[in-house]
């Protein structure tokens, strides 16, 4: 069987792109046509323009992940032992509660953590490339709905809750398009 190969672009940065290309079409859309603004397409015109900033700022940031070896990940910490003598009656013990010494047998019978197996972490990251997808398709669609009613469409008081909701939609999908693309 032959290894899986990794996509040339990672679908979270892909999603990016794509969110900043519409984005950025729209900018160059409203300096080039002269349009008429109101608060409302103002409000449409802030989400667009803070959007494609954070996805600009993300990707200027530098995520490529280098792996640097640390100093602390190569340390590794001095055995812990644990004295079975008893204190002697004129030493003070500071102890609280009862004083019986433990058997050093059970000292020795440390229970060890479970093991983990492979299937849950095949269905998470099964699960994870679902939601990326998911998010991405209902961010791109509220962006192109609000980039329609805001170019080719008067917007009235009764449109301001949708509208609202849309530009929820779109900041809540590039901001969890961002966070995934720094966690791989």
């Amino acid at each position: 069987m032959a290894p899986k190969r990794k996509p040339f672009i990672n679908p979270v940065d892909g999603f990016l792109i794509l969110f900043l290309l519409l984005l950025l079409i729209q900018s160059a859309f409203n300096l080039l046509f002269d349009q008429t603004f109101t608060a409302d397409t103002n409000a449409i015109d802030v989400v667009v323009r803070t959007s494609a900033a954070l996805i600009f700022g993300s990707f200027l940031s530098g995520q490529d992940k280098v792996e640097i070896p640390s100093i602390q990940a190569k340390s590794t910490p001095a055995p812990m032992t644990l004295s079975s003598a008893l204190p002697s009656e004129n030493i003070p013990s500071g102890q609280i509660g009862f004083s019986a010494p433990m058997p050093s047998s059970s000292l020795d019978e440390v229970p060890s953590p479970p093991t983990v197996s492979e299937k849950p972490a095949v269905a998470t990251r099964t699960r994870l490339n679902l939601s990326v997808i998911v998010v991405a398709l209902v961010g791109l669609f509220s962006l192109i709905l609000l980039l329609i009613v805001r170019n080719f469409t008067t917007v009235t008081p009764g449109m301001a809750a949708t509208l609202s909701q849309l530009r929820d939609f779109v900041c809540g999908c590039i901001g969890f398009l961002v966070r995934r693309a720094r966690e791989n």
